[in-house]
């Protein structure tokens, strides 16, 4: 049996981590939007076994909640996943094999995940004062203000409306952590899709157990589509951001070449499919691997929804993208409504 002094040392630790995982949040937010963020949260770190985690406001202040569980999941599934051959490359060698800094970064994901919510406006538009992650986390709430009834616009189903948000948070805290696309961090970049991974397959297997039916939360296979979809249009973010500020059309001479991106995709998204994948299976949640599909209709689907045709979205075959097509008209009326 463990004695109390080494259970009070091992609670430290992770204190510590969550700790350090919002510090690296906030300087990321802070370098990426030129910035501080607009409410330094105010982080609790709640000795508990299950996983979960919350924002609130609390009158002026922003508060995160993370329970001691989430960072003991997170580094255990990633001890399990680097024997399931997560994370390696052709040759079957680990990208990194450090649990520790692998940990970091999901957490890291996670709390940029509870800040945009605030950055995003979902307080005030759903008129509740506390969102989770998995739904054991409503218990731990510390608001006494009542939540208000929101009006949402008549075009909206009010039961996707939390889906959707959730999505918003997750394209966001996304973006910051993944970066700006540089083809000598392509390593980088899928050591942290895969944390980002690991994290939503966690809130859906955790809510799986309880029974409870995922309604405030997309499917985690949507989540990673959402996720992949991204990456997979990230050679082309440079050009993008030249054109933007030259206020002109997009110049095909400031893209990538043509072995540059065939070279992404076999170093970098496919791989993270794979990862995503195998961290389902080692997490033993086998729904989220069945959502997720064959690789040659995830990737299908991935082409189908960048093309965007509204026309074309009955045709998609995986459960992710077929959730991703449900809220993402719905999710630019909402956005519209939040004024972004």
């Amino acid at each position: 049996m463990k004695s109390d002094a080494h259970l009070a040392l091992k609670s430290l630790h992770i204190k510590a981590t969550v700790c350090a995982a919002l510090s690296t949040a906030l300087i990321q937010h802070e370098e990426l939007m030129g910035h501080p963020f607009l409410k330094t949260p105010k982080l609790t770190v709640v000795k508990h076994p299950d996983f979960w985690a919350l924002a609130e406001l609390r009158g002026d202040e922003f508060h995160i909640q993370v329970s001691t569980g989430v960072v003991t999941a997170i580094s255990d599934l990633w001890a399990n996943a680097l024997t399931n051959e997560t994370l390696c490359t052709d040759g079957g060698e680990h990208i990194t094999k450090d649990i520790d800094r692998l940990t970091h970064v999901s957490l890291v994901w996670l709390l940029l995940h509870e800040m945009e919510h605030l950055s995003l406006g979902h307080f005030a538009f759903t008129g509740k004062m506390c969102l989770t992650e998995t739904a054991q986390a409503r218990g731990f709430s510390l608001v006494s203000r009542a939540d208000t009834k929101p009006s949402f616009p008549n075009s909206i189903d009010p039961n996707l409306v939390e889906p959707c948000l959730e999505l918003q948070a997750d394209h966001d805290a996304m973006e910051m952590l993944l970066d700006s696309y540089s083809p000598d961090k392509w390593d980088e970049l899928r050591v942290r899709a895969a944390c980002i991974s690991v994290v939503m397959v966690l809130i859906e297997r955790t809510d799986s157990k309880q029974g409870i039916v995922p309604s405030s939360h997309p499917k985690a296979a949507t989540r990673i589509f959402q996720l992949l979809g991204h990456i997979s249009e990230m050679w082309s973010h440079p050009a993008q951001a030249i054109a933007l500020q030259n206020s002109g059309a997009l110049n095909p001479k400031d893209l990538p070449s043509d072995n540059e991106k065939k070279a992404f995709v076999h170093e970098v998204i496919r791989p993270a499919f794979f990862d995503a994948v195998k961290i389902a299976q080692t997490a033993k949640a086998d729904n989220i691997r069945t959502d997720l599909g064959d690789p040659e209709s995830f990737f299908q689907d991935v082409l189908i929804a960048k093309v965007g045709n509204p026309a074309t979205l009955g045709t998609l075959k995986t459960v992710g993208a077929k959730e991703w097509a449900k809220l993402v008209l719905i999710n630019e009326k909402i956005m519209a409504a939040l004024g972004h």
